[in-house]
């Protein structure tokens, strides 16, 4: 939603004022500024002119901007209309205003801000082109100047230079240091936190395992993890229902087995009074949390359909993470006859963007050839790596990430997570266990898993290699 006059004017005050407030204390928080707003991006007149007095001090001076220098500067100025015209009780009044740990925000709302007037001010000269009477060759050229600029002003898709980018870099780390938050989601096993420092923002995982191992266990298990630390997650599932994800989330807290909570344990058995107390404690948990699940038919929506409901609801509250579960359940945003590869590939890109267009990590549940089978159809001995992923090319490919969970037997706990890519760090093997009757993951120590040995240390496919061999 737009802001309006009065909140853009409030916004472009409490900028200026947290500007005063960091100088004050010797700050170099205008350096930040500087290289993303200008004054031309101001609308409110006195706010405007403060800052490009601000700026020209920085600029000429090489100063930090105070009250006593900007006040000097704008009283040399006597051609001022009255609505512009700034007093010094006016700049102790925007000193009080604002947080400087909020500069990020104030500054982005002015700058959407421009950006949205910039776009108003393009069809209102496209209107007065089409009434001018020029002829078709100039009406064309001009539109087509016209479209740039408005191309130019979109937000995603904006050019940047590397040094505005840079200085976005500068805030994150300045706004991290002050919450005190990490940058990445924690995943709630040590030791994969450690390994790649949590799900990072605008990365895309791919979480493969086969049928029965716990893919679906761990996707839901981040989820919960993320949902009680006080973040946003977005589940979407197109294989179970929500009471039923629920029913397991209630089954890794309380410890009572997820079939009794289901209504579907064999004997007949039912919970006690008891375990009916305990469940009523932990679905308590979420009352002021924010978990949000959407269990829609399995093929009934696309990639695209994921994107934009990610946007509505990140609109109402902000987002911190999307788990799709699972990828070969999503319906094909086109149809390419027998390449199944290339519509994954078309599944895995939506999602990508929307992952580094919200800036949040989003992880993509996906299946291990249930076969068993090599690509040369021999049987499947080792452990899963990258081919074995169903239509993994493209899929793949288009992951920053990819993890894959391996259970030699299904009737035992030892697990492996195989990390097969992983930016910015190397591949290797990650040992869990998994409390079967819940389906939680917990870390093992690595002497204590049954496929663990010294001597004989596993040795993973290179990606690169694996990726040069087998293009598409």
């Amino acid at each position: 939603m737009a802001s309006t006059a009065e909140e853009i004017a409030e916004f472009e005050e409490c900028l200026i004022g947290a500007i005063l407030v960091d100088a004050s204390a010797a700050g170099r928080a205008i350096e930040s500024v500087r290289g993303r707003i200008s004054s031309a991006d101001f609308t409110t007149p006195k706010p405007k002119r403060v800052f490009a007095a601000i700026e020209a001090i920085c600029e000429e001076d090489d100063a930090l901007p105070d009250i006593v220098p900007i006040y000097q500067r704008l009283k040399a100025d006597r051609s001022v209309k009255p609505d512009a015209q700034v007093d010094v009780k006016y700049l102790q009044d925007l000193a009080v205003k604002g947080l400087v740990h909020n500069i990020s925000f104030y500054t982005s709302k002015i700058v959407e801000n421009a950006r949205r007037e910039k776009v108003r001010g393009i069809y209102r000269a496209v209107g007065i082109a089409l009434d001018s009477g020029d002829s078709d060759d100039v009406l064309l050229q001009r539109t087509e100047q016209l479209a740039a600029i408005l191309m130019s002003t979109a937000g995603t898709s904006r050019i940047r230079s590397g040094y505005e980018i840079g200085l976005n870099v500068i805030d994150q780390l300045r706004e991290a240091k002050a919450s005190g938050k990490e940058r990445g989601l924690r995943t709630g096993i040590a030791p994969l936190d450690s390994h790649t420092n949590g799900l990072q923002p605008g990365t895309l995982t791919t979480l493969a395992a086969r049928t029965s191992v716990g893919k679906s266990a761990l996707g839901l298990q981040l989820a919960d993890q993320a949902c009680l630390a006080g973040h946003h997650p977005l589940y979407i599932s197109m294989e179970m229902s929500g009471e039923e994800l629920m029913g397991r989330n209630i089954a890794n807290d309380t410890g009572i087995d997820s079939a009794l909570i289901a209504g579907c344990a064999l004997d007949g058995a039912m919970v006690t009074g008891s375990e009916l107390v305990e469940i009523q404690a932990s679905v308590e948990r979420y009352r002021n949390a924010h978990l949000s699940i959407w269990d829609p038919p399995s093929r009934t929506i696309t990639a695209m359909d994921i994107q934009r409901r990610a946007k509505v609801i990140n609109a109402e509250r902000p987002l911190s993470m999307i788990i799709v579960d699972y990828v070969d359940l999503l319906k094909p945003i086109a149809r390419f006859g027998n390449r199944r590869d290339i519509e994954l590939g078309d599944s895995a890109k939506a999602l990508k963007s929307i992952a580094t267009e919200l800036r949040i990590p989003v992880v993509l549940l996906a299946q291990i050839n249930r076969a068993g089978t090599n690509r040369d159809g021999t049987k499947n001995e080792a452990k899963p790596d990258l081919q074995h992923i169903a239509d993994s090319d493209q899929l793949a490919r288009d992951s920053d990430n990819v993890w894959i969970l391996h259970r030699p037997r299904l009737d035992e706990p030892a697990t492996s997570l195989l990390i097969r890519k992983q930016r910015g760090a190397p591949v290797c093997e990650i040992p869990l266990h998994m409390s079967l009757p819940q389906t939680k993951f917990t870390e093992l120590p690595i002497s204590r898993h049954p496929e663990y040995n010294s001597d004989s240390p596993d040795v993973s496919i290179d990606y690169d290699e694996f990726m040069d061999s087998n293009t598409v």
